[in-house]
C-alpha cells in the first residue's frame, strides 16, 4: 500500500479535494450544494483524517466463491467483487455486506466500523453515514479500478451528537 496524501481535515477544500462526493445528489436534504459540503465539513472540522492510498495488488487476491452477487452500475459488481476478495484476504474475520446508499459497509475483526462506495457517493447518502460515526470508524471510497481508495477516519464520535438527517 501506498499512502499519496494524509492529513487533518481543516477545510472545505479537504472535502472537495477528495473527489468522492457527488454534490448534484443532495436528495432534497439541501438547497444547494454549498450548504451539503458547509455540513459535512461541519462534522469533519479538525477531527477526522483523510487518507489517499494506492493499493497496487488490489486485483491480485485469490477469487473468492463466496461473491454475493451484487447487483449495481456499471462496473461497480466488478470492483466491488474485487474488493470482496481483497478485504477478506487481508480481514478473514472481518465482515463485508454489500447495499445501496452507501454501496457497502462492514466490521473489522477488532470491532472498527467502516461504510463505502465505489466512485462518488451522493451528499445525502455520505451526510446520514457520516451521523452514524464514532471514534475510529472509516468511510472508503474506490476509485478508479478500486486500486485507488480514499480512507476518512473519525476521531470523535459523531453518533453521540448528531441529530440524523431526514430525507
Amino acid at each position: 500500500m501506498e499512502i499519496i496524501t494524509q492529513k487533518l481535515i481543516t477545510s472545505p477544500f479537504d472535502i472537495l479535494e477528495a473527489e468522492i462526493i457527488d454534490f448534484n445528489r443532495l436528495n432534497a436534504v439541501w438547497k444547494n450544494s454549498g450548504d451539503a459540503l458547509k455540513t459535512i465539513f461541519s462534522w469533519f472540522d479538525n477531527v477526522a483524517t483523510i487518507t489517499k492510498v494506492r493499493i497496487p495488488d488490489f486485483h491480485d487476491a485469490p477469487i473468492r466463491d463466496d461473491w454475493p452477487e451484487w447487483k449495481n452500475i456499471g462496473n461497480h459488481p466488478q470492483i466491488g467483487k474485487a474488493y470482496w476478495n481483497w478485504f477478506f484476504l487481508h480481514h478473514e474475520r472481518g465482515e463485508l455486506n454489500f447495499s445501496d446508499a452507501p454501496d457497502f459497509y462492514g466490521v473489522f475483526e477488532g470491532g472498527g466500523m467502516f461504510w463505502g462506495d465505489i466512485g462518488k457517493v451522493s451528499a445525502s447518502t455520505f451526510a446520514m453515514t457520516q451521523k452514524g460515526m464514532s471514534a475510529g470508524d472509516l468511510w472508503i471510497s474506490l476509485l478508479e479500478d478500486g486500486g485507488l481508495q480514499v480512507v476518512i477516519e473519525c476521531h470523535i464520535n459523531i453518533v453521540e451528537i448528531a441529530i440524523p438527517l431526514s430525507g
